[in-house]
């Protein structure tokens, strides 16, 4: 993988994350992973993001079993596509 994907990659996981922080909050917790579910897929598409990346960042999200959880770990996907 290279630097170009990597920053794309991460950029995606900014939008995503950024997205569902104001997209999501008023949602129950299935119908937020649905969201994050469909934002990775329609970006994953992207030829210039990973696809495994994308899951990585977004795994701990998606198993998480409480909406604050869920967006505890939406948070730390953001600070760590920041970094």
């Amino acid at each position: 993988m290279n630097e170009t994907t990597v920053k794309e990659t991460k950029k995606a996981i900014a939008i995503i994350a950024e997205y569902l922080q104001r997209a999501s909050r008023n949602e129950q917790l299935q119908e937020a992973k649905v969201r994050l579910d469909k934002k990775i897929v329609l970006l994953s598409d992207d030829e210039n993001c990973d696809q495994g990346m994308l899951m990585a960042a977004f795994v701990p999200a998606m198993t998480s079993h409480t909406r604050e959880k869920f967006f505890e770990e939406i948070a730390a996907a953001l600070e760590g596509a920041k970094q």
